[in-house]
This record gives structure tokens, C-alpha cells and sequence, in this order.
């Protein structure tokens, strides 16, 4: 059911082994251009999926500094020798990069193009180990604003071998690009790996079909990890996740059968990469370094990156996140990617300032306020935030006189503009809400006229005892109007159309 995975460097002369260069092209599709080896290429016909048959790439003059890149992940681990740019023209200044999900800069090399279009491989003084499962953003920095894209979109995952590329970035300026785009950059990795590891193919969580009929009861739950302690369990109105493709019980947290021991290491972590594996942890966990790892392990309690500008990040796989029944937030503020993730109790499940990613967890059973005044929420957005293939619901205890759920998404213009959110092939219940999801337009905040970028695509909502998810309906505040919003193939849970 789960995956593991291990890290090694190959050594020459004791350990020969055959390594196979896997050319992934632009958008990383299953189709690959020709490349002249470690040298540029003639400004030849792209074949292959970057465009359409038998197209050009399109070139971009915007006159305006630009970097453009492609996030994507491997399946095995690998390394990458070379960048590969389509280069748009020789003005201005050039380099490409290598980074990390959360901005942490790997590779860079500046390099002057020739005058016409085509491939320039831009060779590393090192290669770069990759991590299977991690995701990383390669990228093209323009200083004239000069760069090239394929002529078809760029709105799904795209897999060629062991590689699949995610979505498309940009920014305006010199630096890790977090805006996303449906436009195909013409970035590309020189990646190679083991061949000896058999790569299992990679399926993109947006290839879950969507319901057609009301979702079923849930599987048995599998066994839990031992040497977990015993905490304030949440409420029992949580719904049950449905059997099959969507997060639940059997495919999120710890994996059954593994072995927790307990963690010895401190709460507040300065060092980077330090990895966190099969543990069981009993304080919030302070990220200040960037690349932390927190693998198959237990949190009772929650993990923060308090500052998205200092650079810290960390990936949470395969975990659960006990919050506890507190205000407290389990995953909080930014640079960070959760995947396949239970998390439970607290105020609030998640909460992404910037630059975040959830996908394939289940965010249930907050708590409560004794007071009665606290507002609950299972996600929270801001900007730069990537939800996808997730079930969520927010269904902590309605106490008197005004502590309840607002929605199981909320996204609100108290601090900055709501922007740039991906909201996709998720699942959403009612739970005690009052609606299952904001849209990031709520008219008593200060900055909801600037709400921008935000897509809820392929998305399921449950109608529930209500009729209508939440209490009073499904989705709040949303401007179909606004730049760059969109709302496609979002449907009930019988497979009827649901409009914002």
C-alpha cells in the first residue's frame, strides 16, 4: 500500500553500474524532442507533445524581466547532470536554476545563448541528487523577458518515465517562480538513475474518476502503528470517507505495521535536512531550516515554518497529525508539501500563507472552544497554496454562543489578497459547517477586491443531510469575475453540475 524509498550515491570503480539517461522534454511529456548531445541544437521542428503536431515553439518577447519554469517530481531516485532551456534570443542576461518545492535554491548556471531559437543544454559543475517522491522546480531567468512555450496548455499532469511534471511557474522578476501558469516553459532536465531500480509508474491524483452515485461506506479500518499514545479523540460526527480513490482511513497517516520509537531530537529544528522517520513526537515541531523530512511518523501536536521568506521548508509524507482539542493549527504557514496526511483535532487542520502543497490527506475532526467564540476551519488559504486530492470537512462541536465550523476550505482578505490558489479533484463534506468552501471574496475583509488566480477544478460536494453540503450551501464568496478565477467540472456528489 505504501511506498519506501532509500538514498545512495553510486561510487565508481566498486560499484559499476549502468546508468540510463531519461531525456524529458518541456513539460516532461511521453513523447521527446532531438537534442544534439551536450551541445545546442538547430532551431528544429518540436515533435513529440510539447505542441501540437507538426508546431513551432512560440516565442515570448515581454520586454519585462521573467523567470519560467516547470515543477516536477521522480519516481526513483536520480540525478540531474544539465538544464535544458529553448533559448528565445541573445539579449540581456540568462541562467538557469535548479531549486527545491520550497524555493531553496540547488543549481544555477549563467550562460550567454547564440543569436537564433533553439535547445542549449547548460551543463552543472556537479549533478544534483534527487529524492524520490520530492518535488523541484526547474527554471529559465530572462532578463530581456525573452523565453519560449509550446502552443498547447499546460492543465495536467504530464508523466514520461519515471519523471512527471506537475504545473508551470512564473514570476516577474529574478527569483523561484510561484505564480502558476497553463502556459508549456520550455525548461527541461538532463536526468539520469539506476537502472537496476525499477521504476513503478507514477498515476497523477487527478486521474481519480469522480463519482456518479453517492459515495459508499468506508472500508475496515487497517491496524493503527504501535507505541502510539492515547489523546482527546475528536468528535464522532465526522464523515465517513468513501472506499476507493479518495483519502480515508486505510491510505493516509501511518502506514499499518510500522513501528513507531520515540522522538529524542529537538522541537525547534535549525539544521537542514534533518529527516524524522517513524517517530512518534510530542510537541509542534518549529521548522528554521529548509528541507526537513517527516516520514511515516505520529505528531501530537503540530508543525510550523513560521516565516516563508527565511527560506525553511518541509515535507510531511505518509503521517498523522494529532492536534489535540485545542485552538492550536497542525500545518501551518508556508513552504511546506503534505501528502497523504491525517490530521486531526485543533482550531484550524491547515493553514498556507504562501507557497503550499496538500494532496491525497484527510482533514477531519477538529475540536472545540469551550468559550464558545472560536471559528473553525479545516484549510485555510491565502496565496500560493495547491490543494488537490484531498477529502475534507470541517466538523468540530457547535458550542453557544458562537464557536463553530465555518467551512471545511476557507480563504480570507484579512492580511493580504486571496490569490493564486489551485483547488482541484478534491472532495468536500458538510460536516457542521456552515458552508463546505470560501472562495476568497468576502466582502467584510480589506483586501477581498483583490482576490485573483483562484480555480476550483474537478471538484466533488457532498450534499449531505442539508441538501446543500454546509448548512446554508456549498461555496461562499467566490467572484467569477475576478482575474484569472475559474470554476470547471465541479459537481454534486450524484454527478449534477454545481454553480458557484
Amino acid at each position: 500500500m505504501r511506498h519506501s524509498s532509500a538514498t545512495g550515491t553510486a561510487q565508481s570503480g566498486t560499484r559499476r553500474k549502468q546508468w540510463l539517461r531519461v531525456t524529458v522534454i518541456v513539460a516532461l511529456l511521453v513523447s521527446t524532442l532531438s537534442y544534439a548531445a551536450s551541445s545546442r541544437s538547430a532551431a528544429s521542428p518540436v515533435t513529440g507533445g510539447l505542441v501540437r503536431a507538426g508546431g513551432e515553439p512560440v516565442i515570448v518577447r515581454s520586454d519585462s524581466p521573467i523567470e519560467a519554469g516547470i515543477e516536477f517530481s521522480s519516481s526513483v531516485a536520480g540525478k540531474v547532470t544539465a538544464l535544458r532551456v529553448y533559448v528565445a534570443g541573445s539579449r540581456g542576461t540568462h541562467r538557469a536554476a535548479l531549486w527545491n518545492s520550497g524555493g531553496r535554491l540547488l543549481a544555477k548556471s549563467y550562460f550567454t545563448p547564440e543569436a537564433s531559437p533553439g535547445w542549449l543544454d547548460v551543463q552543472l559543475a556537479s549533478p544534483v541528487l534527487l529524492t524520490a517522491g520530492q518535488r523541484y522546480v526547474v527554471s529559465l531567468y530572462s532578463s530581456a523577458g525573452q523565453y519560449a512555450v509550446g502552443a498547447d496548455e499546460f492543465t495536467a499532469d504530464r508523466a514520461n518515465g519515471p519523471l512527471t511534471a506537475h504545473r508551470a511557474l512564473y514570476r516577474n522578476g529574478k527569483a523561484f517562480p510561484r505564480t502558476q501558469s497553463d502556459k508549456h516553459y520550455l525548461v527541461d532536465v538532463a536526468f539520469s538513475y539506476d537502472e537496476t531500480e525499477s521504476p513503478e509508474p507514477t498515476t497523477p491524483p487527478t486521474s481519480t474518476p469522480l463519482p456518479t452515485a453517492t459515495p459508499s461506506a468506508p472500508p475496515t479500518s487497517p491496524p493503527r502503528p504501535t507505541a502510539s499514545p492515547t489523546i482527546t479523540s475528536g468528535p464522532t460526527t465526522t464523515p465517513a470517507p468513501p472506499s476507493g480513490g479518495w483519502p480515508n482511513a486505510a491510505n493516509t497517516g501511518v502506514p499499518a505495521g510500522t513501528t513507531l520509537s520515540p522522538y529524542t531530537g529537538p522541537c525547534t529544528i535549525a539544521t537542514a535536512n534533518v529527516v524524522i522517520d517513524a517517530r512518534t513526537v510530542n510537541c509542534t515541531l518549529q521548522i528554521q531550516a529548509p528541507g526537513v523530512r517527516i516520514t511515516r511518523s505520529l505528531i501530537n501536536g503540530g508543525v510550523d515554518v513560521r516565516s516563508a521568506a527565511s527560506g525553511s521548508s518541509f515535507t510531511i509524507t505518509d503521517s498523522e497529525v494529532r492536534i489535540g482539542d485545542n485552538l492550536n493549527t497542525g500545518l501551518m504557514r508556508a513552504n511546506f508539501h503534505a501528502n497523504r496526511v491525517e490530521i486531526t483535532g485543533g482550531r484550524r487542520s491547515v493553514y498556507c500563507e504562501t507557497n503550499c502543497v496538500i494532496e491525497n490527506s484527510w482533514v477531519h475532526g477538529q475540536g472545540g472552544d469551550p468559550a464558545g467564540q472560536a471559528h473553525f476551519s479545516g484549510i485555510r488559504m491565502s496565496q500560493n497554496t495547491t490543494i488537490r486530492h484531498n477529502t475534507i470537512t470541517c466538523d468540530g462541536r457547535r458550542l453557544p454562543p458562537a464557536s463553530g465550523c465555518s467551512a471545511g476550505l476557507t480563504g480570507y482578505g484579512d492580511f493580504a489578497p486571496v490569490q493564486n490558489n489551485l483547488i482541484e479533484n478534491n472532495i468536500f463534506y458538510g460536516g457542521t459547517s456552515t458552508v463546505c468552501a470560501y472562495g476568497g471574496s468576502s466582502q467584510s475583509k480589506p483586501y477581498s477586491s483583490r482576490a485573483s488566480n483562484i480555480r476550483f477544478i474537478n471538484n466533488v460536494f457532498v450534499r449531505g443531510a442539508s441538501g446543500r453540503c454546509g448548512n446554508l450551501g456549498a461555496i461562499f464568496s467566490f467572484d467569477s469575475t475576478a482575474p484569472g478565477n475559474s470554476w470547471v467540472g465541479n459537481t454534486w456528489d450524484d454527478g449534477t453540475q454545481l454553480r458557484p
